[in-house]
Parts: structure tokens; C-alpha cells; sequence
């Protein structure tokens, strides 16, 4: 199995050492997205860790993994607080049938497919959705033989991608693919900035239940403390140089 890792520059963080933490594994990636997924931004994460003494500079956070002997970058980088919401089968589902009419995220999504030859079938389907619509105004409803194929092309797509593939049977199993639920989870998160994504009232999930549970007024109170740290250090640096100016008795000036 493959290890995952939170990194800062060329070096791997062991955030299980922090006492609210020490059920996760620093290097599972399910468990990696649980602990920065408590965060809304990366400047929040990073001050957090600051003050745990586990970073010290401003380096990009990225998840890290070993392919081949090579380090590599997971796409789309680091999980926060609003990305969550993807992280659930149903609700990738819901999102994308949602957006069935959105030219663009389909194009996207088709790309997304394109390399995998497991997905062909559905990219091929999602070409040719986007070729009707660019040619004909396609009904909104519903049991229109063309959304109730796109229906079938949502389920297997969202079933292959988190689920692992058995490429001798060619069928699914039913253990998940968290890799695969991940990427296509951040993917969809990416979408829903770039292309406007139609997104409300999605169910939730064990990753945001854990993220409300252990957002406690213990590690807002880490990131301020963080916050007030590096304001100190700020001014230190500003004052470091400059000259000091005195006074005699007599109010004549020196240095």
C-alpha cells in the first residue's frame, strides 16, 4: 500500500504527535485529509503547525508520495475544510448530475477521464453528451432518453473511479479507492471554482463530521497565539537595525 505524507518542502510531518491526533497515521492519506481537512486555508494550517514547532518557514504544504523511487505531488494539493463535501460517493454523484448541462465542467470532466482506459467507455459517453448539447437545445426533462443515459454514465463512472477495478473481469469491486474517491473528490472542488458548479444541500460525510468535531476553541486559540508569534517577530525584525537615539541633561541629542 501506497504511504502518503503532509510535507513542507523535502521534509515529512508527523502531526500524530500533537495529543488530539495520536489516533490518526501520518502517512495514510484518509487520515492526512481528516487532520487538514479541520482547516479552512492553507495560512491557517500552516500557522497551527508553527506553533506545534513542526514547520518554521512559509513553504508551500503539498501531500507527497513515492512512485517508482520518485517523489511525487498529489494534483489539486492540500484537502481544507471546504473541499470536504465531495468526499462522499452520493455526493459526487449528486454534483455532477447536477451539472449536466454545464458545457465546460463536462469538457473538463472528459479530460479528467481521457488516460484511463477503465473510464473509456464514459468518456466516450460524456464526448458525446457534449457534442448534442453544443448542436441541439436538450430538454430539461428529466426522462429524456439522453439524461437517463448520462444517469447510467454518473453511477459506473463515480463506481469506477472509487472503487477498485479488476481489469481480468473487467467489473468493480467493493473495496473503495480512496486514492481514486480523493482525486476525483479535489477535482470536482477545483470545478467548483473554475466553472461555477451548481452546489447545494449535499449530505455529510465522516470527513466533515470529523472536522466540526475537532475544530474546538483549542486550536482557534493555537492559530491566534500563531498569529500574535509571527506579529512579534515581525516588529523584532523591523526594530533590529535601526538607530537609538538619547538625550543629556541638558536635552542635546546622542547617540
Amino acid at each position: 500500500m501506497a504511504k502518503y505524507y503532509l510535507s513542507s518542502g523535502d521534509n515529512n510531518l508527523d502531526f500524530t504527535n500533537i495529543a488530539d491526533f495520536t489516533e490518526l497515521k501520518h502517512d495514510d492519506l484518509s487520515d492526512i485529509i481528516k487532520f487538514t481537512g479541520i482547516f479552512k486555508s492553507e495560512s491557517e494550517l500552516k500557522l497551527y503547525l508553527m506553533n506545534h514547532r513542526l514547520i518554521t518557514t512559509a513553504t508551500p504544504l503539498k501531500i507527497t508520495y513515492q512512485y517508482k523511487n520518485q517523489v511525487k505531488n498529489l494534483k489539486y494539493g492540500v484537502t481544507y475544510y471546504n473541499d470536504l463535501k465531495f468526499f462522499d460517493e452520493r455526493n459526487l454523484k449528486i454534483v455532477i448530475q447536477r451539472n449536466k448541462y454545464n458545457y465546460e465542467f463536462l469538457e473538463a470532466l472528459g479530460n479528467y477521464l481521457k488516460d484511463d482506459p477503465s473510464q473509456l467507455g464514459n468518456y466516450e459517453r460524456i464526448r458525446g453528451r457534449m457534442l448534442l448539447l453544443k448542436k441541439f437545445v436538450v430538454s430539461l426533462d428529466d426522462t429524456n432518453e439522453i439524461n437517463v443515459d448520462f444517469d447510467y454514465t454518473v453511477d459506473d463512472l463515480v463506481k469506477r473511479e472509487c472503487h477498485t477495478y479488476n481489469y481480468k473481469e473487467k467489473k468493480t469491486n467493493e473495496k473503495i479507492n480512496f486514492r481514486g474517491l480523493r482525486d476525483l473528490a479535489m477535482f470536482l472542488s477545483y470545478c467548483e471554482k473554475k466553472y461555477d458548479l451548481i452546489i447545494e444541500n449535499l449530505n455529510s460525510n465522516e470527513y466533515l463530521e470529523y472536522a466540526d468535531e475537532h475544530s474546538s476553541y483549542e486550536i482557534e486559540e493555537n492559530i491566534q497565539e500563531a498569529r500574535y508569534n509571527q506579529k512579534i517577530k515581525t516588529k523584532k525584525k523591523d526594530i533590529k537595525g535601526q538607530m537609538t537615539f538619547s538625550f543629556d541633561g541638558n536635552g542635546n541629542l546622542g547617540l
